[in-house]
């Protein structure tokens, strides 16, 4: 499955178009007098509506920069180099507001599915939280090593760009019907969260994880 796969399957979307018409890529191609890259344009077009990149959002900088993203919470811009405008699927670089450059560097069409995926798992028809705690872990009994045996089946998202990164360290699926982030504070106390558009799927999971973990979702 290509990008757009993956989101439209998460979604339940199947063949279904949630984004914008062409009429409105065009007029955003004028304003910015460049040419979006085809993955940007087909990402607009298909799933434009499903994260937080806004089509108006998009603007060159005074360093002819194609700004695609701003991060309120890491304090950093995402954006692409007007070298690799013309390219089909680019690399997305992160400045932090400090002017300090980072190395992060990874493919547009990973960008977009991370940025997604984040936005799903607030956004999606099945979604809800358990916080796991290291009280969970007492005596002989690791409830640790059980949740990793659970979660076992579910897969790390895969990931292109360079090894020191982690964009989708912490993202895993089965077969992107559903997704799960894991968030870690310390070595036993983490928050999973979970998103689904099937019902079926979010009462299998929500059932073994409360039971497992004797603990109710928000």
């Amino acid at each position: 499955m290509d990008f757009i796969q993956k989101i439209k399957k998460l979604y339940n979307l199947n063949s279904q178009r949630n984004g914008h018409d062409e009429a409105e890529i065009k007029k955003a191609e004028y304003i910015l007098n460049l040419k979006l890259p085809v993955i940007l344009r087909q990402f607009y077009l298909e799933v434009g509506s499903l994260a937080e990149l806004k089509i108006d959002g998009l603007f060159i900088n005074e360093d002819n920069h194609l700004i695609i993203c701003f991060n309120e919470y890491i304090n950093c811009t995402f954006y692409i180099l007007p070298e690799d405008l013309e390219k089909e699927n680019p690399n997305v670089y992160l400045k932090r507001c400090d002017n300090t450059s980072c190395v992060w560097s990874y493919f547009l069409d990973e960008f977009i599915m991370h940025n997604v995926f984040k936005y799903a798992l607030h956004n999606l028809e099945y979604n809800a939280e358990w916080e796991i705690n290291e009280a969970w872990n007492c005596g002989d009994y690791n409830r640790e090593k059980d949740f990793e045996m659970m979660v076992k089946k579910w897969k790390p998202i895969e990931y292109r760009g360079k090894k020191t990164q982690t964009l989708f360290d912490d993202f895993y699926t089965i077969d992107y019907s559903e997704i799960i982030r894991i968030a870690w504070s310390g070595d036993h106390d983490c928050v999973i969260y979970y998103g689904t558009t099937y019902e079926n799927k979010y009462n299998v999971f929500k059932e073994k994880i409360e039971h497992e973990f004797n603990i109710e979702g928000k």
